[in-house]
């Protein structure tokens, strides 16, 4: 039968499984998220430093 909307063109998981290269990609963005908050945090640390010594000598 033809389909009636966008729904009907998708293909559903039947196990819910998912393909390997979907599990890598999140699994490798995850990654990088983690890695980037590291950073932000590395770096909001360093400024509160600078900051405080700065305040300290007023």
């Amino acid at each position: 039968s033809n389909p009636n909307g966008v729904l009907d063109l998708v293909q559903l998981l039947v196990d819910g499984r998912v393909s390997g290269d979907a599990e890598a990609f999140a699994e490798h963005m995850q990654q990088l998220q983690e890695e980037v908050q590291k950073k932000l945090q590395n770096s909001n640390d360093k400024y509160k430093e600078i900051t405080d010594v700065h305040r300290w000598r007023k």
